[in-house]
C-alpha cells in the first residue's frame, strides 16, 4: 500500500501522521531484495507459455495496528524514541488482567509536540535509558522493572499488586523498592 493511502486511511481514524515519516517508516521496514527467478521476465513465442503477474502482499499494520500508530506519532521531521509504556507495557508483557481503552507511550522529557494528540494516546514525558526498552513482538516497550515502578507512580494499588503478583509467579526481576509491596 502506498504511503500516501496509508496516510489519508490514518487521517480518517484520528491519527496525524506526517507523510514523510511514514514513507521514511515504510522504506526501512521494505525489503531490500533481488528478483526470483520467478520474477524475471522473458520473451516467448506465442501459445507456447503462458505468464502471469503475481506478489507477494503483506502489511505493515498488523494485530498491533493502534500500537505502531501510537509509536509513530510523535515522528514528525526528526526520529523521536516513542516506547509503549505503563498500562500498555503490562498488556504486553502479559501482567495482571489490565485491558487499557487508552495506548500508553513514553517520550523524551523535553519533547513537546504542538498537534493534536489522538483521542486513544496518553502520552508520558520521561526519560527512558536504552536498558529499559524492550522490544515485544517487534514493538518498543519499556522493560518489566521500568513497566512496575512506573505502575507504581501511577498510584493505581489493584493493579500494581496484580502485576507485582504475576512477575513473582513467573519468577521476573521486581524492582527492589517494590519487593515488600
Amino acid at each position: 500500500m502506498p504511503a500516501a493511502k496509508m496516510v489519508r486511511d490514518l487521517k480518517r481514524r484520528g491519527v496525524d501522521i506526517p507523510y514523510p515519516t511514514l514513507r521514511d517508516f515504510a522504506r526501512r521496514l521494505r525489503p531490500a531484495t533481488r528478483p526470483t527467478p520467478e520474477e524475471v521476465r522473458f520473451g516467448t513465442v506465442p501459445a507456447k507459455q503462458a505468464q502471469c503477474d503475481w506478489s507477494t502482499v503483506g502489511t505493515i499494520l498488523d494485530e498491533h495496528a493502534h500500537l505502531w500508530q501510537a509509536i509513530l506519532w510523535p515522528q514528525v521531521r526528526t526520529r523521536v524514541n516513542a516506547t509503549l509504556s505503563h498500562y500498555t507495557a503490562l498488556k504486553l508483557h502479559e501482567l495482571s488482567d489490565v485491558n487499557p481503552e487508552e495506548t500508553h507511550i513514553t517520550v523524551p522529557r523535553d519533547l513537546r509536540i504542538k498537534r493534536a494528540r489522538p483521542r486513544f494516546l496518553v502520552v508520558h514525558h520521561a526519560d527512558i535509558a536504552e536498558h529499559e526498552i524492550v522490544f515485544v513482538d517487534g514493538l518498543p516497550t519499556t522493560s518489566i522493572e521500568r513497566t512496575l515502578r512506573d505502575i507504581a507512580t501511577l498510584g493505581n494499588a489493584v493493579v500494581l499488586h496484580d502485576a507485582l503478583r504475576d512477575a513473582r509467579v513467573s519468577n521476573l526481576t521486581i524492582p527492589p523498592e517494590l519487593t515488600n509491596v
